[in-house]
């Protein structure tokens, strides 16, 4: 049982980099959210109801082939959601586990040691302009949170090298593991072929971390 401790120890400042058996409300709502949707849409598999939730919805352009009006019509009148609701959708039980986990950590650390608006305005601010990049670059056919979290592990990342005070330390496996899962899928190299959902979060999250981090110097 002494030489089971350590392995334990290890186990809980990869899942809980807080140091405690916690699980932020914030983020366990958005993973029940992305269970919620990722079922009632089937796996992204019901086209209907993946519509509803989709940055904007597939139609009949010329009577016969589907595709969508550019310019996001939904959104330009009024259905403001359609930029986060998209984070739901996962198309595949491995799609939404993966995410789960880092959301888990990466959200309830964040959560945890800055509060549930700091974790708010970090998930719409990701969420939404990644979004819009991957709808631009390849359309609306795309879904899952890992655009978020993308963006919180730069947050984090960026944040703590520059503010080690703001306590968003990660493990150091924790941290490579992440950076290279999120730049493999940036690439193509796991997942679906190049989404450009994951680099875009990355990058919003790198911005958002070191203009924080730099705040407290300056002050």
């Amino acid at each position: 049982m002494k030489h089971d401790f350590p392995f334990r120890q290890t186990i809980l400042k990869v899942f809980f980099p807080t140091g405690r058996f916690e699980v932020g409300w914030l983020t366990l709502a958005l993973i029940v959210g992305s269970l919620a949707v990722t079922l009632l849409t089937n796996f992204g598999t019901d086209r209907m109801m993946t519509d509803v939730f989709s940055i904007t919805r597939y139609r009949h352009v010329d009577g016969i082939h589907w595709g969508w009006h550019t310019g996001l019509p939904e959104i330009c009148q009024g259905e403001i959601w359609r930029l986060f609701t998209p984070m739901f959708i996962h198309f595949g039980f491995l799609h939404f586990f993966y995410n789960a986990i880092w959301i888990f950590i990466f959200g309830t650390l964040i959560e945890k040691r800055q509060g549930i608006w700091v974790l708010a305005l970090l998930v719409l601010v990701t969420a939404s302009l990644s979004s819009l990049a991957q709808y631009a670059v390849r359309g609306p056919a795309f879904g899952g949170i890992s655009g978020v979290v993308c963006g919180l592990l730069g947050y984090i990342w960026t944040r703590d090298m520059l503010d080690p005070g703001a306590r968003l330390h990660l493990e150091r496996d924790v941290l490579v593991v992440g950076i290279c899962s999120c730049l493999w899928g940036s690439i193509g190299i796991v997942g679906h072929p190049a989404q450009i959902i994951h680099a875009a979060g990355f990058a919003i999250g790198l911005v958002i971390g070191i203009a924080s981090g730099l705040m407290p110097k300056r002050s």
